[in-house]
This record gives C-alpha cells, sequence and structure tokens, in this order.
C-alpha cells in the first residue's frame, strides 16, 4: 500500500505534466503536416497512450480497461484480450537519451519563461492577443539546441512567431516599440517579448 502511494503521484505527473500539457500540445501542427510527419505523430502518440494506460491500470483498473479495450491496436503488435494480462511497463534502455533529456529540459524552460511574460503582458493587454518573441543569444551551441524546437516552442507558448538569433542580429528588434528582456538559467539565453504591431 506505501509503494501505491507513493507510485500514483508519480503516474499521475507523467499524465499531467508531460503527456497532457507537453506532449499533446506539441504535437497538434504535425497532424496537419505532411503525411510522414503525421504518421510519426500518430505512432508516438499510440506509444505513449497504450503505455501510459497499463501505467496506469493498477491505480483505475475499471476507466483504463475501458480505455484500452477502445484504443486502436497496433499494426505492429498482437492485442492481448484485456489490459489486466499485458506487461506492466518497464524501463527499455534503447529509449533512454539523457542528452535529449537535457535538451528537452532547456525547451521547456523556454517555454515557462516565455508563458510568464505572456501573462505579464496579457494582464495590460487584450486577452488572447499575439505575441512575437525572439531568443536571442551568443552562444551558437545553445541555439542550436533552442532552434531546431522553434515550432514547439511557439505552439507550447501560444505565440504568433518565434524566432531564435544570435546576438548581433537583432537590429529588427528597433521597430518594436516596446519590449522585455529577462535572463534564464540557462547559461546566455535572452528573451525579448514585442507586442505584434503593423510596423514590425
Amino acid at each position: 500500500m506505501r509503494l501505491h502511494y507513493r507510485m500514483l503521484p508519480t503516474v499521475y505527473a507523467w499524465w499531467q505534466y508531460q503527456f497532457c500539457d507537453v506532449f499533446i500540445e506539441a504535437i497538434k501542427p504535425y497532424f496537419s503536416a505532411d503525411t510522414q510527419r503525421r504518421i510519426h505523430a500518430q505512432d508516438a502518440l499510440w506509444v505513449c497512450l497504450e503505455t501510459g494506460l497499463r501505467l496506469l491500470h493498477p491505480f483505475m483498473p475499471y476507466i483504463t480497461e475501458e480505455l484500452w479495450q477502445r484504443l486502436p491496436s497496433s499494426q505492429d503488435s498482437e492485442r492481448k484480450a484485456s489490459i489486466m494480462i499485458c506487461d506492466y511497463p518497464s524501463s527499455i534502455e534503447m529509449w533512454t537519451n539523457e542528452k535529449v533529456e537535457t535538451e528537452m529540459d532547456m525547451v521547456l524552460a523556454t517555454v515557462k519563461t516565455l508563458r510568464a511574460l505572456r501573462a505579464a503582458e496579457s494582464l495590460k493587454r487584450q486577452r488572447n492577443e499575439k505575441f512575437h518573441a525572439f531568443a536571442l543569444s551568443g552562444n551558437a551551441l545553445t541555439l542550436g539546441i533552442v532552434k531546431p524546437h522553434e515550432l514547439e516552442i511557439r505552439t507550447l507558448a501560444n505565440l504568433s512567431s518565434f524566432e531564435v538569433m544570435l546576438r548581433g542580429e537583432d537590429k529588427a528588434f528597433v521597430v518594436c516599440w516596446e519590449e522585455i528582456e529577462i535572463w534564464i538559467s540557462y547559461n546566455v539565453l535572452y528573451f525579448i517579448l514585442c507586442k505584434l504591431c503593423p510596423s514590425f
């Protein structure tokens, strides 16, 4: 029973804060992308759902069984009659990548900072007003981590656009009549959040 109470918050945190808050939101643009990207997104979503239901099953047996029965079968696996007789999820070594996890921590820290800036600005402006955001850095390696995830960051932070640049390439910022600048913990990243304006 004690193990039950230690595990449940971890399982809940994965469903709420990793799967629902981040993954599902981040992959939405890929469902309107080209066929190959859409297929990859669908496959990853299926793996997360199927594994997540098996993870949650001991704590919520009836609802997970119902949801699992409604989950489409994977083309590459033989479906068992019930989630009750499926193997409980275990660590898969080939899926463990500390470098990718560190990079995603940086991406999520970027999103968190941008959301905080949006929230602060939205208090003074119209609700749901769109913003441009820029990440500035003098460190090309840091930007090299963030730049490939521009789409995910823009989606999760609910921005009209998000662009990553090296410092010294920021001449365009002079046309924005208001800006906020903030340091975040990952070294040399700056954020400037600019109000979307016709002169941009």
